[in-house]
């Protein structure tokens, strides 16, 4: 699990990872790549994400991201939130919050501007999305799809003796 912070208090709080996704649409079409064989989800198809930076705001890192690996253009102002997932990182078991943004406006020449990471960006019919993907995605696009905003994802189920505790 990730690992944890101590406030003044004595406290633990979990620190976790916050990357974003930016959903590109074209004609009901919506914009991945296959990944590389790449440490974490090699060899399935995903959507422009990647980690924020210190002192980046959400909206910004998505728009970044998207730059980064596609070469498109979107102002922040032009994103809108769509899911918000809560999930846990088959790779390390890192705790992550993972902000969907649907890209409204958006511009620029298409290319694959990291090819050591990705085998190319492509149009995909977003009724038929291709396999294989990392399962948050899949259950985050579901999600999207039927207009649910927020959803937990591979959390371990609480143990039948924990209790709440107050907060």
């Amino acid at each position: 699990m990730a690992p944890t912070l101590t406030a003044s208090s004595g406290r633990a709080y979990p620190s976790h990872y916050a990357d974003v996704h930016a959903l590109v649409y074209r004609d009901g079409d919506l914009l991945m790549s296959l990944r590389r064989d790449q440490p974490v989800y090699p060899r399935v198809f995903q959507v422009p994400a990647g980690l924020m930076e210190r002192g980046e705001p959400a909206t910004v890192a998505a728009c970044r991201e998207l730059r980064e690996e596609t070469g498109l253009i979107a102002d922040p102002a032009d994103l809108r939130l769509v899911h918000l997932m809560h999930h846990v990182s088959p790779y390390g078991r890192n705790a992550r919050l993972a902000m969907f943004f649907e890209a409204g406006r958006w511009g620029g020449d298409l290319v694959n501007a990291e090819p050591e990471k990705c085998e190319g960006w492509h149009w995909h019919n977003i009724d038929a999305v291709p396999e294989p993907l990392p399962a948050y995605l899949r259950t985050a696009l579901q999600h999207i799809r039927h207009g649910i905003p927020y959803s937990e994802f591979a959390w371990e189920p609480p143990s039948a003796t924990a209790r709440p505790t107050d907060g």
